[in-house]
Formats: C-alpha cells, sequence, structure tokens
C-alpha cells in the first residue's frame, strides 16, 4: 500500500508544480470594443487604426475594399474630416459563430448618421479589426 501512496503522492506532486493549462481566452477580443468605440466617437482615425489589422476589409460612403492598415488609416482620417463625429452609441455587440467579436453602432455626424459595423478577431494574440464599415442610414 505504501508504495501506491508514494506514487500517487509524487504524480499529484508533480501535476501541481507543472505549469497551468492555458485555455483560450474567449473575452480577448472585446477587450479593445470600448477603445475602439472611444476612437469613433472622437474621429481619432490614428488610435482607431492602432487597432487594425495588417490588411481591413473598409467600407465608408464612396470607398469599399480590402486596404493595408495605413492606407485604411488615411481613408477613415478622410471620413472622419468630412463626416465630423459628433457621438458614438453601441447598439449591438456579440460573439459570432467563428470566435470573433462584432459590434454594431451608430454614429452621429454633421453629415448625418451611420451605421457602423465593426468584427474583431485575434491574430497572433492580440485583437484586432479586420473588418470595419460606415454605412449611411
Amino acid at each position: 500500500m505504501r508504495p501506491f501512496l508514494l506514487a500517487v503522492f509524487l504524480l499529484c506532486h508533480q501535476l501541481l508544480s507543472a505549469s497551468p493549462i492555458q485555455l483560450p481566452d474567449t473575452t480577448a477580443n472585446g477587450d479593445i470594443i470600448p477603445a475602439v468605440a472611444s476612437a469613433i466617437r472622437s474621429g481619432d482615425a490614428q488610435a482607431l487604426a492602432s487597432y487594425f489589422a495588417a490588411t481591413i476589409d473598409l467600407t465608408v460612403p464612396e470607398s469599399e475594399g480590402t486596404y493595408s492598415k495605413s492606407q485604411a488609416e488615411l481613408i477613415v482620417k478622410g471620413f472622419f474630416s468630412t463626416s465630423h463625429p459628433s457621438g458614438f452609441t453601441i447598439r449591438h455587440q456579440g460573439l459570432s459563430g467563428e470566435g470573433s467579436n462584432f459590434c454594431i453602432g451608430r454614429l452621429d455626424s454633421d453629415s448625418g448618421p451611420y451605421r457602423v459595423y465593426f468584427l474583431v478577431k485575434t491574430i497572433n494574440g492580440q485583437s484586432q479589426i479586420t473588418q470595419l464599415q460606415f454605412e449611411e442610414e
């Protein structure tokens, strides 16, 4: 009986002293949503672009496509310069079927309201916007 107890003790000790198992953080994508909302609300294209993936699917009035991070920042900066934001409210956010977070909101601007949609994915351990849409309401 003693050899059995010793084996159980050694096994438990080894398991407890091993590195903990890292489970995926399913909320990691949502962590940037408040910061993204704040950047949209203030019309800060540079702050918003800091959350862009290396390439992003971007839709603004009169422009739609897949752009590099720097190209997308310039397009969003131009959009904010012609549609000065006066407020942004989140209407809905959730988890997509593939595990990405999404957010739908309303941007109020001096040129009218816009429906805003963005998709956040975890890429190389970082939450990044892979899709952003500003559509006239």
